[in-house]
């Protein structure tokens, strides 16, 4: 099923950081945040908090919970929030065991253009028999009839039109599209959510807005980039301003190895080297080439990145 689902994958596999207690001030903000928006009917809130609960990340593991609150996006036809629920039934964890219930939820995530689901429901199908499978289709027939009556090409639209919009700062398109119930998680061809997109443009009050609605902060693209590595590379200080004091990850490591600290003084961004060394960011910490951000920013003469980073205690 994941062999289809690159942005579940990405999820599962989190990011390259140290589990210090930065990491648990960020993941209990994300976590506090998820919560508060989830209250508030946004469905990527109610989808991250039950993956927050179902891993214990930020808040005290809760597979019961988990599961409400994956029901909760999943009736109104979030995919990734199906998918995630029909793995809690066959494991068993905050629900009973039931192959019947997991194989209803792939047909559900199968009828809405999942190609996890429909590969999940041949995978699973062969170890059912005839009467369950039977039921399942029953059972999914049920499910379905409760959700929105969503159009699977609907649904790619409202997703296209949230990545153009969070791209071009249309503040107005993102909340329509918030409001529908679109999956702000998902992601285009480069792996990028609307949340990274919004900080790679600049776009502050769209950034906003998608945390307030509970959208992931802190994923990442095909390039191990997140918004906060953006806000570092196109020098955008407002907008890493606000992820840092949402408690974005600092530390988190592209695929080349580099941190947003190395990416700002790389490209000479002065003002987030000072915001990210005033949250803790590691000054000494190295890319995969053993190069740290004070050897980037004195290969490019950035005398005060350099004296900035010295101060901070880089060697």
């Amino acid at each position: 099923m994941r062999d289809h689902n690159p942005r579940i994958v990405r999820e599962d596999q989190g990011q390259a950081v140290v589990r210090d207690t930065r990491f648990q001030e960020a993941t209990a903000k994300a976590a506090a945040r998820y919560e508060w928006a989830a209250e508030r009917g946004y469905v990527m809130a109610q989808y991250n908090l039950g993956l927050a609960l179902a891993e214990g990340r930020g808040i005290a593991r809760d597979n019961k919970r988990a599961v409400e609150y994956l029901q909760k996006a999943a009736r109104k036809g979030n995919v990734a929030s199906i998918l995630r629920l029909a793995e809690m039934h066959l494991t068993g964890l905050g629900t009973p065991k039931d192959r019947v219930e997991a194989q209803a939820l792939y047909y559900v995530a199968a009828s809405l253009n999942s190609k996890g689901g429909a590969q999940a429901t041949v995978m699973l199908g062969v170890h059912l028999n005839n009467e369950q499978l039977e039921l399942s289709r029953e059972r999914a027939e049920i499910l379905r009839a409760r959700m929105p009556a969503k159009d699977p090409a609907r649904r790619l639209e409202l997703e296209r039109a949230l990545m153009i919009a969070a791209a071009q700062g249309d503040l107005k398109t993102v909340h329509e599209a918030l409001q529908s119930g679109v999956d702000a998680n998902a992601i285009n061809e480069a792996g990028r959510t609307a949340m990274i997109v919004s900080a790679w443009r600049g776009h502050r009050r769209v950034l906003q807005t998608l945390l307030a609605a509970g959208v992931d902060i802190n994923a990442a693209d095909y390039l191990g980039r997140t918004a906060l590595s953006w806000a570092a590379i196109n020098g955008y200080p407002e907008i890493a301003q606000v992820l840092l004091r949402e408690a974005a990850m600092v530390d988190v490591r592209d695929e080349a190895g580099l941190t947003p600290l190395i990416r700002a003084a790389w490209n000479g961004h002065e003002d987030i080297v000072t915001a990210l060394i005033g949250r803790q960011a590691d000054i000494n910490a190295a890319d995969d080439l053993g190069i740290t951000a004070l050897q980037r920013a004195e290969e490019q003469n950035e005398a005060a990145i350099v004296a900035r980073l010295r101060a901070a205690g880089a060697r």
